[in-house]
C-alpha cells in the first residue's frame, strides 16, 4: 500500500530527529515541554492518519478490482499500527534517556508473543482481517509496553490522555473493519470528526515547537 509507505517513510524521519532533538531539550531543561510537543505531533498524525483512512477507504472498491475489495476494512488497521510505533517513540523515551534499551527488545518480544497467539486465534476464522487485526494488536501491546517501561525508567510525564487516545483510534480502526455494525455514514463521519482533531493537535504543536525553540535559544 503506497499510502503505508509513506507513513513508515514519516516514522523513520520523525525517529531520526526526535532523538537528537529529545536529548538537547534535556540537556537545556526543557524535557517537559519537549515530550509534550512530540506527543500533541504524534497524536496529530494518528488521529489524522486514521480518520483520512477510514473516510477514504470505501473508495478502494471503486479504484481497485473486486479482488481487492477486503483492502478497505483493514486498511485503517495497518495505519493505526505504524503511527504507534511512533507514537511510542515518545512515550517511550524514557528508555533512550535512561539508556537501558534493553527494555525495549522487552517491549517487542511481548508484542510479537501477543501477536502470534492473536493470530493463531483469528486468522483461521477471519482470515486476512484476523491477521490485521493480530498485527494490530501486536503493535498496540508494544506501544502499551514501551510506554510503560519509558514512565518507569526515566520519563515522570502522565501519559493518561494518550492512553484514552489510542483507545478511541484502536475502536475505531477495529469498528472500519466490521462496517455493517455501525454503517459507512457513520464511519466517514467519524472519521472526518478524528481527521479534523488530527489538524488541530498538528496545529496545537507547531505552537508548542516554537515557544520551545524560543525558550531553547
Amino acid at each position: 500500500f503506497p499510502s503505508h509507505d509513506r507513513l513508515g517513510l514519516f516514522s523513520s524521519i520523525f525517529n531520526t530527529m526526535w532523538f537528537p532533538f529529545l536529548f538537547k531539550a534535556e540537556a537545556t531543561g526543557k524535557l517537559s515541554q519537549a515530550l509534550i510537543f512530540g506527543r500533541s505531533l504524534t497524536l496529530g498524525f494518528l488521529f489524522f492518519g486514521i480518520g483520512v483512512s477510514g473516510v477514504f477507504a470505501p473508495l478502494i472498491v471503486k479504484i481497485l478490482p473486486e479482488a481487492f475489495a477486503k483492502v478497505q476494512l483493514f486498511l485503517p488497521i495497518l495505519v493505526l499500527s505504524s503511527l504507534l510505533y511512533t507514537l511510542s517513540e515518545v512515550s517511550g523515551s524514557g528508555i533512550a534517556l535512561s539508556k537501558k534499551i534493553a527494555y525495549g527488545f522487552y517491549a517487542g518480544l511481548i508484542a510479537s508473543l501477543v501477536a502470534i497467539f492473536a493470530a493463531l486465534v483469528l486468522c483461521a476464522r477471519f482470515g486476512a482481517i484476523g491477521a490485521a487485526i493480530s498485527y494490530g494488536t501486536g503493535y498496540f501491546v508494544f506501544f502499551v509496553c514501551r510506554t510503560v517501561f519509558g514512565r518507569r525508567l526515566r520519563s515522570n510525564q502522565s501519559f493518561f490522555n494518550t492512553y484514552g487516545s489510542v483507545g478511541v483510534c484502536t475502536v475505531y480502526a477495529g469498528l472500519c473493519a466490521f462496517p455493517s455494525l455501525t454503517g459507512i455514514s457513520i464511519l466517514s463521519f467519524l472519521g472526518s470528526f478524528l481527521a479534523a482533531l488530527g489538524l488541530f493537535l498538528m496545529l496545537k504543536s507547531n505552537i508548542q515547537l516554537n515557544l520551545l525553540r524560543k525558550a531553547v535559544h
